[in-house]
């Protein structure tokens, strides 16, 4: 019997799904009765095979002495690769992440990206103060037509992005980091050739994992090598763009707009009035930023994004080799 601990209390309904999968399956969920991590909430995670869920305190994650894999349902594990490095339990426990909602931030990427260049939250505030028919010149659409959009990674989330976006007839520059032979042929940009490839497109899309390497990728020159006439769309991590280069490109008009999900303070201090901004500069005082509070993969508990999830607890279970591994020194 293949024992799987849930870090989190998931909905009646993903619950049904979760046990109508895995019916007749050896493989016993254990459920927590609230959805924090907490060791009271745990007692018999010395017993799990699996650990399932996005975060996991130390002092659980050491008390799991039976756990195989840890399987995070969602792509972003940068804090649970950073806790087993310092917990050296990195050659012990299969750390495992979730390409489920690849989709949905797919389609939450160009929700945002066409929000920008369609000017939607702009003619949207001004109606709703009753504004009708403008002016064109007070904010036309920026046409996505015979744009040049650039991949900067192709995971699952780009991919889906590269899928959705081909009937715009745009061409597309694809960036990285390592690149097979096929790859070459098509004209993929591998991560030496960052700078060229920014040079090269109109709308940049980052897609790539947060690691030591990522981290402040895009600063001040990437930026300006970007253009005027750019935008920006980030729904992979904050931290990839340098905070105070971003804000100044936009305030500046370096670049023509961003639309960002992800931010760099997730657990802001509220101001006097008790608004909660994610950032050190004012992006939300910027009207070429769509801002967006790290919602691409939502629905958050919608059973499709679990499907790989299912997969790789059958996998376990029967022995057969895991999908998704992360390789703890390449950080992804």
């Amino acid at each position: 019997m293949t024992t799987v601990q849930c870090l989190w209390t998931p909905s009646e309904k993903l619950k049904s799904f979760f046990e109508d999968q895995l019916s007749g399956k050896t493989i016993k969920l254990i459920f927590p009765e609230k959805g924090k991590d907490n060791i009271d909430l745990f007692p018999e995670i010395d017993k799990a095979d699996i650990l399932l869920g996005w975060r996991i305190t130390p002092e659980n994650l050491v008390k799991a002495t039976q756990c195989k894999m840890m399987l995070v349902p969602g792509h972003g594990v940068k804090k649970n690769v950073d806790l087993f490095k310092a917990l050296g339990i990195d050659h012990k426990i299969n750390l495992v992440n979730s390409h489920g909602n690849a989709l949905a931030t797919a389609q939450h990427t160009l929700a945002i990206l066409f929000t920008l260049s369609n000017r939607t939250n702009f003619y949207h505030q001004l109606m709703k103060n009753g504004g009708w028919r403008p002016t064109d010149k007070t904010g036309p659409t920026t046409l996505i037509h015979h744009k040049t959009v650039g991949l900067l990674g192709y995971g699952a989330i780009n991919k889906r992005v590269h899928q959705l976006m081909q009937g715009f007839d745009v061409n597309f520059k694809i960036l990285k980091r390592t690149l097979s032979s096929d790859d070459t042929k098509n004209g993929f940009y591998n991560s030496e050739a960052l700078h060229e490839f920014l040079e090269a497109v109109d709308i940049l899309i980052i897609g790539i994992p947060l690691t030591q390497s990522t981290k402040g990728l895009i600063g001040k020159k990437e930026l300006k090598l970007l253009g005027k006439s750019s935008m920006l769309v980030n729904v992979s991590r904050g931290s990839i763009i340098k905070q105070k280069a971003l804000f100044n490109a936009l305030k500046k008009r370096q670049i023509a707009g961003a639309a960002i999900d992800v931010w760099y303070e997730y657990q802001p201090e509220p101001d006097k009035k008790g608004r909660k901004y994610p950032y050190k500069y004012p992006f939300h005082k910027l009207d070429n930023l769509v801002l967006s509070p790290h919602r691409g993969g939502s629905p958050l508990e919608n059973p499709y994004r679990f499907e790989d999830v299912i997969d790789n607890l059958i996998r376990f279970a029967e022995g057969r080799p895991l999908k998704n591994i992360i390789n703890l020194e390449r950080e992804y």
